[in-house]
């Protein structure tokens, strides 16, 4: 079920929660499922899907939960 969340979350524009553009270039990595979406030459987004699917929703809580050198970009767009 979270894999869903997270496709739809990368790939299908919503303007109440603008995840695209959030995820835009930034290529990301669950540790709890085998989901994942890459982006060549991009900065990478490790963590549980829990924690990128709450922040690409914009839930600052989570960002701790994240690592990887995509972190940083990630959270300037919160």
């Amino acid at each position: 079920m979270a894999d869903a969340v997270l496709v739809v979350e990368t790939r299908v524009p919503n303007p109440f929660i603008p995840a695209v553009s959030r995820a835009r270039g930034l290529a990301f990595r669950t540790t709890d499922t085998n989901w994942s979406r890459s982006s060549e030459r991009a900065l990478e987004v490790v963590g549980t899907a829990e924690s990128i699917i709450s922040v690409l929703a914009g839930r600052h809580h989570a960002i701790p939960g994240l690592t990887g050198s995509g972190v940083a970009t990630l959270t300037s767009r919160l």
